[in-house]
């Protein structure tokens, strides 16, 4: 009898993309290996994704088997007491190796049923299983590949789509407000103040504001931004004081707040949120930021209305490299999106965008906005000088945690913070490149954007989520992207 290892090792020396094995006869070579059969019923599509519906399946007395193409805690949970359920195939992503292994409730190992599978191995997902029996729950980790900008395009694909005029780029960024253009500007100093505010506001965009100032300096500034009649969304900390931010900038006419902190998957931003809302109801928060599902479903969970994705992403972060800690901003989006369909909300793409390319990118893995910081920072309307080095000319672009901006927070703020909060550095102090006036680079931007949708036949954002599809990519890319063989002008 052919052992799980040994079949495992044979499905993984000869399927592949030009495997020929078809699908069924892959799901069923599965199915070998746990002893168990069944007849497909039906093969249906979600989100550009196939899953099938299994029945039929004789597996001791554990009558009900599914095969989806993803998995997550809310599946558990709608499964009845005897389900197993075995993730199935996203084709044709490749991964370097996969290990699967079967976890009890209490984080052990069981049995040591442990799978190792080669790197010929072409699945995102196999043999991940969740058996619930009495009191008896064994979980599935799976170490998968995280994607980047850089790994991913995405596939033209038949459209009717005449021209890009035709594209419709408004977008909801929360369930009762929506803007017209999916950009937003980052709530950095270096980037985002009052000019910063109302040119995003004119162009059909929006800004976070930042928070780096008192209470009542940053309401002030609020105040005169709404007075002109233009929308801004301010940010806020979760520190107990911060309440006070909150009620100043409820005060002044603030109908949307975004809370901004690196590592919001944490119980302090949990609570937060949760007092806010029992205190306003009807004040919507923008939380932030995480880089998984299990990070937005819980700030969903507490009351968030959108949640922020992007851990590390920035052009000037360095959380990565400082703390170890991230997840691959297209993957980070894609696995937030799920949790914003459970809830039915919007998520936003927060950072490592490095051109429009990367925007139409991180919104086809189902952001439906797009935080950017270093495309606006280098424009006329962001609040530092135009300083010549040179005789070229730039503006400064410094992160919010980088030891400048911290010195700034301390001064400004009148906070009192121990000698940590100064040496604790996830960003870096640059120059980037003088632009010119902001909404020029929206417009080439706008541009990109809607011929990018078009590509895929999407007339708007939401059908753009449901339609786009991404091919992995090798290093090569970089080269083919790259103009070559000519002499630049």
């Amino acid at each position: 009898m052919t052992t799980p290892n040994n079949r495992l090792a044979f499905l993984s020396s000869n399927i592949g993309p030009r495997s020929p094995f078809s699908h069924i006869e892959i799901l069923t070579a599965v199915s070998d290996i746990f002893n168990c059969n069944f007849s497909v019923l039906s093969r249906k599509n979600f989100a550009s994704e196939s899953f099938w519906l299994i029945d039929s399946i004789k597996f001791g007395k554990y009558p009900n088997l599914a095969i989806f193409t993803d998995i997550s805690s809310s599946k558990f949970k709608k499964s009845s007491n005897n389900s197993l359920l075995i993730v199935g195939f996203n084709f044709p992503t490749h991964f370097s190796s996969i290990f699967a292994s079967i976890f009890t409730s209490s984080n052990r190992p069981s049995n040591s049923s442990f799978f190792k599978i080669s790197s010929k191995f072409h699945f995102k997902f196999i043999c991940l299983l969740y058996l619930k029996n009495s009191a008896k729950i064994y979980y599935v980790l799976l170490n998968k590949l995280g994607l980047t900008f850089n790994d991913v395009l995405l596939v033209p694909q038949y459209s009717n789509i005449n021209s890009r005029s035709k594209v419709s780029l408004k977008t909801s960024i929360t369930p009762k407000f929506s803007i017209n253009f999916p950009i937003i500007s980052i709530n950095m100093d270096s980037v985002t103040g009052v000019d910063m505010a109302i040119a995003m506001a004119k162009y059909g965009g929006i800004s976070f504001y930042p928070r780096f100032a008192t209470p009542e300096i940053q309401s002030q500034e609020i105040k005169q931004i709404l007075d002109l009649g233009f929308p801004v969304i301010p940010a806020v900390g979760i520190k107990e004081t911060e309440l006070h931010r909150v009620d100043l900038l409820v005060s002044v006419g603030v109908k949307i707040i975004t809370i901004d902190v690196a590592h919001a998957h944490q119980q302090t931003c949990l609570n937060f949120i949760k007092t806010v809302k029992s205190k306003y109801p009807n004040l919507e928060i923008i939380a932030g930021v995480v880089a998984t599902y299990e990070g937005a479903h819980d700030l969903f969970k507490a009351g968030a209305d959108s949640v922020r994705v992007g851990v590390g992403p920035g052009t000037i972060c360095t959380t990565r490299v400082v703390t170890g800690s991230g997840v691959p901003q297209i993957t980070a989006v894609m696995d937030a999106f799920k949790a914003g369909q459970e809830f039915n909300r919007p998520i936003i793409a927060d950072g490592g965008t490095k051109n429009t390319g990367d925007i139409v990118k991180a919104l086809a893995a189902g952001g439906n906005a797009v935080v950017i910081g270093s495309q606006l920072a280098g424009t006329d309307e962001s609040p530092g000088k135009v300083i010549e080095i040179n005789n070229k000319k730039y503006k400064p672009y410094n992160a919010s945690t980088s030891k400048t901006e911290k010195i700034k927070h301390l001064k400004n703020c009148h906070l009192d913070k121990n000698k940590d909060y100064i040496n604790h550095i996830e960003g870096i102090d640059s120059y980037v490149n003088y632009n010119g006036p902001v909404s020029h680079i929206l417009a080439q931007m706008e541009a990109g954007i809607r011929s990018g949708l078009s590509y895929s036949g999407a007339q708007n954002i939401s059908k753009f989520h449901q339609k786009a599809q991404f091919i992995q990519v090798t290093s090569s890319l970089s080269t083919e992207n790259q103009n070559r063989g000519v002499i630049l002008l």
